[in-house]
């Protein structure tokens, strides 16, 4: 949130709204109605959008103390088979990675 808050500390006639549900949110933006998205780079990348990289965020693991035997560690295919994963919507470029990394593994995403 900083880089939000230092834009509009910069931009103060600028109007600010922060979409948490993105599932639509680049035909929105096709429409006109979104003028600014900051999200995960979407699997598919429409005509009319021009994506410019601003920082590198890194993926990360978060569980409960029933998953504490993981931490710390370097997770194999069979690992992931044995546990539930809450994971991006679809559509983005990490989901796309998880999934097709499960897939090699013959590991079942749904």
């Amino acid at each position: 949130m900083p880089y939000i808050v230092k834009f509009k500390d910069k931009n103060p006639k600028i109007e600010v709204k922060i979409l948490t549900d993105n599932t639509n949110i680049l035909e929105q933006y096709e429409l006109g109605l979104v003028d600014i998205i900051f999200t995960n780079m979407p699997a598919e990348i429409p005509n009319k959008c021009k994506f410019v990289k601003l920082i590198t965020l890194h993926n990360c693991f978060a569980a409960n103390e029933n998953y504490k035997q993981y931490q710390g560690k370097k997770l194999k295919a069979v690992d992931l088979a044995k546990i539930s994963l809450l994971l991006l919507n679809r559509g983005t470029i990490n989901r796309a990675r998880i999934e097709e990394y499960c897939s090699k593994k013959n590991i079942w995403v749904y």
